[in-house]
């Protein structure tokens, strides 16, 4: 094994290991074998075989980019998917006047998209019986209107935390040093 080892510059608390770095070196240097390992002073590519002088400036020009904004940038975005997703989780109020929550996890939008889909057919069966995230509640759907509604809340929440994630991913596109990708905060 060789190793090829970058001072890391922006040691901002993420690991390149985590990021797209691996598939990029993967991309940038076909048919050669290697691991990555990070700590905040020093990012290491572990080869199986020495690289030539060509190999070892492509994968030096690599470890630059996303040590810098690159690097930054995507790990910001990682932190915005997160936030995303637990927000997501957290599930859906309806109706507003029973404060009932339910789930949006990714079980619980495969039965709504059935529901959804099933909604209309005459062969369905009304009422629908539906359990709270907690368990604790359960929501009786009468009707096809009622289905509709349920799931299109449920969707436009899902939508919603979405949007608002691609607002905040926007502003960490716009930002042109590692200072303004630090700036931007997600305050969801």
């Amino acid at each position: 094994m060789t190793d090829y080892a970058y001072p890391r510059i922006n040691a901002g608390g993420y690991d390149l290991a985590q990021l797209n770095f691996s598939a990029e070196v993967k991309v940038a240097l076909p048919g050669i074998i290697f691991c990555v390992a990070c700590d905040p002073v020093t990012a290491t590519v572990k080869t199986g075989a020495p690289l030539d002088g060509g190999q070892e400036a492509t994968l030096a020009a690599l470890a630059a980019s996303y040590d810098g904004i690159v690097g930054l940038q995507e790990a910001k975005n990682h932190q915005i998917d997160e936030r995303t997703t637990d927000l997501i989780n957290q599930g859906f109020q309806f109706p507003a006047t029973t404060g009932f929550i339910f789930s949006l996890s990714p079980m619980a939008q495969t039965n709504l998209l059935g529901l959804e889909s099933a909604a209309d057919n005459p062969a369905f069966v009304y009422p629908v019986n539906w359990n709270s995230i907690d368990d604790e509640n359960v929501f009786s759907i009468p009707d096809a209107a009622t289905a509709h509604a349920f799931y299109l809340t449920a969707l436009g929440t899902i939508r919603a935390w979405k949007d608002s994630g691609t607002a905040i991913k926007d502003q960490v596109r716009a930002a042109t040093t590692p200072a303004e990708v630090a700036a931007v905060q997600d305050n969801r």
